[in-house]
């Protein structure tokens, strides 16, 4: 079984070109390690220095 990652990716333009597969991925594992390295890195990109973590849920509440 492959478990493919798809990309929904709300800080963008509201059209079908910011919907896309990141790849297929033979094991969960690496589905789920590929999923948490795209909510990180949009995390640390959206992330201040000091800022608390209620801010950066309602900066990112705000774009959805």
């Amino acid at each position: 079984m492959k478990y493919r990652v798809c990309v929904n990716d709300v800080f963008g333009p509201r059209d079908q070109s910011w919907k896309y597969t990141k790849g297929e991925y033979s094991t969960y594992g690496e589905a789920l390690a590929v999923c948490s390295e795209i909510v990180d890195s949009s995390l640390r990109h959206e992330c201040a220095p000091g800022m608390l973590a209620s801010a950066l849920y309602f900066r990112c509440e705000e774009t959805s």
